[in-house]
């Protein structure tokens, strides 16, 4: 379907955005730079990129402190288990919400461009790495130790290895001061 002009003009300014690494506030100050231009609020924009793109956000309630997550069995709770906040103001309303957006339409949007999809064959065809350089996690020596091991699963051991296909994509985890097994000392 077509976007309207008005739709593509978010894009425009969200993709500036992006390109240029502006903060969140930088993007807040452009009406003011640009008062003759219709910029939108970073949280209408970024709304409606979802919408467009597809994405379903999760909403969870979360503690203020961020020890903890009110979902799955926790879902109920009415204070944090760790700190023992309570989990509403007196309004009755969530201290705090984590949004979240699931993996794999991200990874469905994000595949569905040939460019990116081709983009990320480019270990498969030709990158060396270089001895005491590291450009990427690919000439990392874990990366490396993994691509001469076979896969095991439940203690049966596959016949082929890790990132043998070209296609085989690698995924880092960065939690950003999340601690999922309560031995954070330090978010730094």
């Amino acid at each position: 379907e077509d976007l309207e002009a008005s739709d593509i003009a978010i894009l425009r300014q969200y993709s500036y955005k992006l390109r240029h690494h502006l903060t969140d506030a930088a993007y807040r100050d452009l009406p003011f730079a640009m008062p003759d231009s219709h910029v939108p609020s970073l949280e209408i924009a970024q709304t409606r990129i979802a919408h467009l793109a597809g994405f379903k956000p999760e909403i969870f309630d979360c503690c203020p402190n961020v020890c903890m997550c009110y979902t799955g069995p926790y879902a109920e709770d009415r204070q944090c288990r760790i700190c023992h906040t309570p989990r509403h103001n007196a309004n009755g309303r969530a201290r705090k919400r984590f949004t979240y957006l699931p993996l794999i339409p991200r990874l469905k949007a994000m595949l569905a461009s040939r460019a990116v999809a081709s983009k990320m064959t480019y270990r498969a065809e030709g990158h060396k790495p270089v001895d005491g350089e590291i450009s990427d996690f690919m000439d990392s020596k874990r990366y490396q130790r993994l691509k001469r091991e076979y896969v095991v699963i439940n203690h049966r051991t596959l016949p082929h290895k890790f990132f043998q296909d070209g296609r085989d994509v690698a995924f880092g985890l960065s939690t950003d001061g999340f601690a999922p097994f309560r031995r954070r000392k330090s978010t730094c």
